[in-house]
């Protein structure tokens, strides 16, 4: 083998070795404790500290709706969650807390230009939207509705974003010129990304599985919403509270679909002397894995008690 093909025989190895290695582990993802955003949708993006995930990809994915001024607080468990929907091979840090505090402000840190000049307005318009970018998904769409201000003389500036809600960002520009203030612009924008969102085609009523066939998907901005929407993707989940017929479905209110529900007829399994002993069961209410439940044996009308397993059967743990 002349030394053409060695190398590229060791290019070849290289790569089959890194693509094992990537479909053994997966992505990576490492969860903040603390976030702070703006007031509205709250992407994946925002609450994850570090990963390899493409940056797109958790902007794409909404977790929660927090209210301009106020805080509220995402299981880590629950983003993982929402992440394995996308990908399925996940490596995760939950670091000291297993949830993330997340706070919507008005307005963060202005971020300066050193020296840095912008001749016009077009120009200053494009990296403004660049910097909105850093806080919105890519496919999101700008319209400018006022502006206060024109561009002075200067040597460099910092942008400073406001936001009551995702809706209607605001950014003051502010100028210098060696270091003294020279002038302000004010430029207010609203915010557009249209998706389709789940919304129930019944009413819905609460422990009920929703699938596809049981909502229908309006196309709506979800920077105007005041709920965290369900997308095709989301679906099947488990509802935790009613829903009426044409209401828009919000996560907050939704779970992953247990590994038993209520009602469901399974097998219920216990040691006795060595022998493992099965039966047929009906569940007395809906568990996820590791749970504990009550089931009743079908012949017969005796309460188990038992610990829900992966594959929908059940361990008994006692007779009642």
């Amino acid at each position: 083998m002349d030394l053409r093909n060695t190398l590229w025989l060791g290019l070849i190895i290289k790569f089959v070795m890194v693509m094992v290695v990537v479909s053994a582990f997966g992505y990576k993802v490492v969860f903040a404790d603390h976030a702070t955003t703006f007031g509205g949708p709250v992407m994946m993006n925002e609450l994850v500290l570090e990963s390899d995930i493409p940056t797109e990809l958790l902007k794409s994915i909404i977790v929660a709706y927090v209210p301009s001024g106020s805080t509220t607080t995402v299981d880590k468990r629950f983003l993982l969650t929402l992440l394995k929907r996308k990908i399925k091979e996940i490596q995760a840090e939950f670091g000291e807390s297993n949830v993330v505090k997340i706070e919507a402000k008005k307005e963060l840190a202005e971020r300066g230009q050193q020296q840095n000049i912008v001749i016009n307005e077009e120009e200053l318009i494009k990296l403004i939207h660049e910097e909105l970018y850093n806080h919105y998904p890519r496919e999101t769409k700008f319209e400018l509705k006022s502006k206060t201000g024109t561009i002075p003389k200067h040597t460099d500036f910092s942008l400073s974003l406001t936001m009551s809600s995702k809706a209607t960002p605001s950014v003051r520009v502010t100028f210098r010129n060696s270091g003294r203030v020279v002038g302000y612009v004010l430029y207010q924008f609203s915010a557009f990304l249209e998706r389709k969102v789940a919304v129930a085609n019944r009413r819905i009523n609460k422990d009920e599985v929703i699938s596809v066939s049981d909502v229908k998907f309006v196309e709506v901005n979800i920077f105007s919403l005041t709920k965290a929407p369900v997308l095709e993707e989301d679906l099947p989940l488990f509802a935790r509270k009613n829903f009426l017929k044409d209401e828009i479905l919000d996560l907050k209110y939704l779970d992953e679909v247990p590994t038993i529900l209520k009602g469901q007829l399974t097998k219920a399994f216990s040691v006795v002397g060595g022998v493992t002993v099965s039966t047929l069961v009906q569940a007395l209410e809906s568990g996820y894995t590791g749970n504990v439940i009550n089931v009743k044996i079908i012949d017969g009308g005796v309460i188990l008690k038992g610990i829900v397993r992966d594959d929908g059967t059940v361990a008994v743990l006692e007779v009642k």
